[in-house]
C-alpha cells in the first residue's frame, strides 16, 4: 500500500468527495477507501485508490496504515432498516 497522508472513507460521492477534493488541493496525498463497485470518474487522478469492505477488519486496517488522519465520510440511502455500518466500521 503505497503512503498517504489523509485516508477518506466514502470518498466517491458527497463529504467524502468533497474532502479528497480539497486535501488534493492543498497537495495532500490521499488514499479514497471506496466500495468495489463504486463510481470512480469524479476522483482525482492522483488519490490513490482503494476498494475493499470497510467492515472487514483486516482490509480496513491495511487501508488506513501509513496514513497520518483517517476521515469517516461514510453515507447510506435512507432506510427504515436498522443500520449498523458505522458501528460495524469502528469496532
Amino acid at each position: 500500500m503505497s503512503p498517504a497522508g489523509l485516508a477518506v472513507l466514502g470518498a466517491t460521492r458527497g463529504t467524502g468527495l468533497a474532502t479528497v477534493q480539497r486535501a488534493v488541493s492543498e497537495r495532500m496525498t490521499v488514499r479514497a477507501v471506496v466500495r468495489p463497485a463504486s463510481d470512480l470518474t469524479a476522483l482525482p487522478a492522483s488519490a490513490v485508490i482503494c476498494p475493499g469492505d470497510v467492515r472487514n477488519p483486516d482490509f480496513l486496517r491495511e487501508a488506513v496504515a501509513g496514513c497520518s488522519a483517517v476521515a469517516i465520510c461514510l453515507g447510506l440511502a435512507p432506510t427504515q432498516k436498522p443500520v449498523t455500518l458505522f458501528s460495524d466500521t469502528v469496532r
